[in-house]
């Protein structure tokens, strides 16, 4: 979940929210906080629409690529590459349609994939988990895998590697051939390098599944996730029974995928408060001391600031303010509405079980490609 602070001097920063997809697997029927990114770290849109629409399409992300053996996704196409008249509102609706129609062939087809890295995300101060996270390391690397007598890499969480319920050292001293099998990453590793895992497993509630999404920000890989926590909304898995859960998915039978919405949220601020922190106070003293200060300040162009992609939801709120918000609504640079309220939540269908649904906001199906609006 993602909570917004209040903005300096009580003003609202104007946020643009686009939705994208992110995947979950496992090996049955189930159902992913954020890295800032910089405006010259997006994709030229320009440049894509000179490029084939089918094109464009049939990779929507890293780890889709694997897919296509999996997904007939001309068939998909089919209709919709007979004509290419660019983005028109009756080509996103096409578009939407297709991405479900391959969304749902994901889930029916299961996907045989070597799974040689494995992530493993613990819940924070959780002691008992560590003891579970030693157990399914030890299992990992001794279990003989893709006719190796070793398993698979394993990547474990940095601060594990002095911890004394973990034991590393001990569990190194078992074989030695694990100390190059046995790595740990941090949050810099996951957003620099996320295509180097082939599958991560959760161990925890709902939270370390946000935390995880948050994780990866871009490239999402498969997420496994084991039900140890207090919430289970996203965690279908039973630990007890991880054995034949990861033997399935790293077997034959493979895994199935189920995608969930993400939001692409970016943060407009004004250009004066994007340079407030970095101007001088020599500089601040020339503003006032002019005549009429107010002449010599720009145009109000906004500033493209952080971005993060959001699996719940996204939350704005008065902040300190003990008075009621006027929020605009704006939907492709057209108002929709005026939201007179402490605040507003914006959520994706996963998110519906969370705040949306505590400030009385409606349950939607994960399949559902809505956005949802909740006004506090």
């Amino acid at each position: 979940a993602l909570a917004s602070r209040s903005p300096k001097n009580n003003q609202l920063a104007p946020i643009s929210i686009q939705p994208s997809l992110s995947s979950r697997m496992g090996t049955g029927d189930y159902d992913d906080r954020q890295r800032p990114k910089t405006a010259s770290s997006q994709p030229d849109l320009s440049q894509n629409l000179h490029t084939p629409f089918a094109a464009r399409f049939k990779y929507p992300c890293f780890f889709h690529q694997r897919f296509d053996d999996a997904v007939n996704t001309d068939r998909v196409l089919e209709e919709i590459a007979a004509e290419d008249d660019g983005y028109s509102h009756s080509r996103l609706i096409q578009t939407a349609t297709s991405v479900r129609e391959i969304s749902k062939q994901l889930q029916r087809r299961p996907i045989k994939r070597a799974v040689k890295t494995i992530l493993i995300v613990t819940k924070a101060r959780d002691n008992s988990l560590v003891y579970l996270t030693r157990e399914l390391t030890e299992w990992l690397l001794k279990t003989p895998r893709y006719g190796s007598d070793l398993g698979v890499t394993v990547f474990v969480d940095a601060k594990l590697q002095r911890s004394k319920r973990f034991d590393a050292t001990t569990l190194l001293a078992t074989n030695p051939r694990y100390e190059s099998m046995l790595k740990y990453w941090t949050p810099d590793l996951c957003w620099t390098s996320p295509e180097i895992f082939d599958l991560v497993l959760t161990l925890g509630g709902d939270g370390t599944v946000l935390y995880t999404s948050w994780l990866f920000q871009r490239i999402v890989p498969p997420i496994l996730s084991f039900s140890l926590g207090s919430l289970g909304f996203l965690t279908n898995f039973e630990f007890a029974s991880y054995k034949t859960h990861l033997n399935r998915t790293m077997g034959d039978q493979g895994m199935r995928v189920n995608l969930r919405m993400r939001f692409t949220c970016t943060v407009f601020r004004s250009p004066m408060n994007a340079s407030a922190t970095s101007a001088s106070s020599s500089s601040s003293r020339s503003l006032f001391s002019s005549p009429n200060p107010l002449h010599q300040i720009p145009p109000f162009e906004p500033v493209e600031g952080e971005q993060f992609e959001v699996l719940n939801e996204l939350v704005i709120d008065r902040g300190p303010s003990p008075y009621v918000s006027n929020l605009e609504l704006y939907g492709d640079n057209n108002l929709l509405t005026v939201v007179q309220a402490d605040g507003c939540i914006i959520s994706t269908p996963t998110g519906s079980t969370a705040y949306s649904l505590s400030a009385g906001g409606p349950l939607t199906h994960p399949s559902i490609p809505g956005i949802l609006l909740t006004p506090i």
